[in-house]
């Protein structure tokens, strides 16, 4: 009985004694080293950062951080920082504990990522390094599909226009501008703001080279530049292919010409064609580059001319590629000639009707020659014949009126046949008069 009693007289002292452990060990946890005399290393700085820098000796990393939150039983005495790149290694120095910053410069190429580390030391030694990363911009990339074109001719100079797709840039490094160099008889070079990407450049050589440079420009400087190579411009060659067709009529003679667009056309686009005949003073045009042709007209048949076709483009006019040709002569239909006015007119001899019309009767009896003849001999009938002239034709005498003694018209075929048989005829014209007088009583 008395040994259960000093069993649980022993009990309590010891419970007592463990709860006062517990309670002290965890005010130790509570209370800090450097109160309690213990010596500990500081704890890991806070608050990293890097930012992009510049300075004389080019462009590097600002690395900044915090005192750490426990700085151990005494006081930070410096911080150890490094840096370190695939291409560089690893790059340490020391700085004072009131500065909190390290710089570091050329440590790390452009583009490459870069580890930063810290840590704060003390009598006790180095604590817990604190860690970060920072990748290293890079320059913008080569700007892309440089162009050269020739835009006009100003005073015997060209003036050309560059232009060029924006470059591929780093976030951490954006494009500012582009630097624009133009080298090679003589040389230009300009910076061109956002958010250009052409320029014009003018006072260029005719048939030149030239190196032409785009470079994006950053705030780490220009990135790799684009090159090309541009020769400026000259005349064009002469057509070829050159025809004419001719065309002819009663107005005279018109001309199609025709031609081909030169093989070479001096590197700048043709804007026309000239088509010129130098003796008549004629010339027609075309515009475009494409094969072309005209009508010229005011040709004379039958003669040989030449035509000069030129190709033009805005440097000037190719030599001219000559054509000689010849207008054919085109035969006329014929045309009747007008009758003449000195023509003689119808002889009056074929009025009268032919003998053999009316054949006299059997049972006339001989026809006797009256006094009442205007004419009573054959020497008087030759006598009132008009005399013809050589030069000119007799006027025609009047139309008998009809009667027996109408016999005009038989006096004008007297004075025909007499003045072109002589008096030999007489005798024969008598006879005719005998017999008309014969045929006038009979009706």
């Amino acid at each position: 009985m008395r040994s259960a009693k000093g069993f649980a007289s022993l009990v309590a002292p010891a419970r007592a004694l463990a709860m006062a452990v517990i309670v002290s060990t965890n005010v130790l946890l509570l209370v800090p080293s450097d109160v309690m005399g213990i010596t500990l290393t500081p704890g890991a700085p806070v608050r990293l950062a890097v930012a992009l820098v510049h300075s004389g000796s080019g462009w590097g990393m600002h690395f900044t951080w915090e005192a750490p939150r426990l700085s151990g039983t005494s006081p930070i005495i410096r911080y150890e920082c490094s840096a370190s790149s695939p291409s560089q290694g690893t790059i340490g120095t020391v700085v004072t504990p009131t500065d909190r910053h390290c710089d570091f410069y050329n440590t790390v190429k452009l583009g490459e990522q870069a580890t930063l580390s810290v840590k704060a030391v003390n009598i006790a030694g180095a604590g817990t390094p604190s860690t970060t990363t920072f990748a290293m911009p890079n320059v913008p990339g080569a700007a892309k599909y440089l162009i050269a074109s020739a835009e006009a001719v100003v005073s015997g100079k060209l003036k050309i226009v560059i232009s060029w797709q924006a470059a591929v840039a780093d976030p951490g490094n954006p494009v500012t501008g582009y630097i624009v160099q133009v080298t090679g008889p003589n040389s230009y070079d300009t910076l061109v703001g956002l958010p250009g990407l052409s320029q014009s450049v003018s006072g260029l050589e005719i048939g030149s080279d030239y190196k032409v440079t785009v470079w994006a420009q950053s705030q780490l400087g220009p990135g790799a530049g684009a090159v090309m190579t541009y020769t400026t411009p000259v005349r064009p060659d002469p057509p070829v292919g050159i025809s004419a067709a001719v065309t002819t009529t009663s107005a005279g003679a018109s001309v199609k010409l025709a031609w081909q667009a030169p093989a070479d056309g001096g590197r700048a686009p043709i804007t026309g064609y000239v088509a010129s005949v130098p003796t008549l003073g004629k010339s027609c045009n075309t515009t475009g580059s494409a094969s072309g042709s005209c009508v010229i007209g005011g040709f004379t048949p039958g003669r040989t001319y030449e035509v000069d076709v030129v190709a033009t483009n805005m440097v000037g006019s190719s030599n001219p590629a000559t054509l000689s040709f010849t207008v054919p002569v085109t035969a006329q239909p014929a045309t009747a000639a007008p009758a003449s006015t000195s023509a003689a007119p119808a002889s009056p001899s074929a009025a009268p009707a032919s003998p053999s019309a009316a054949p006299a009767s059997p049972s006339d009896g001989p026809v006797a020659v009256e006094s009442a003849s205007p004419y009573a001999s054959a020497a008087e009938l030759v006598s009132a014949a008009p005399s013809a002239s050589p030069s000119s034709a007799p006027s025609p005498s009047p139309a008998p009126t009809g009667g027996a003694g109408d016999v005009g018209p038989l006096i004008a075929v007297v004075s025909i046949v007499a003045a072109a048989a002589g008096g030999l005829a007489v005798l024969g014209v008598l006879l005719v008069v005998r017999w008309w007088r014969r045929r006038a009583r009979a009706s």
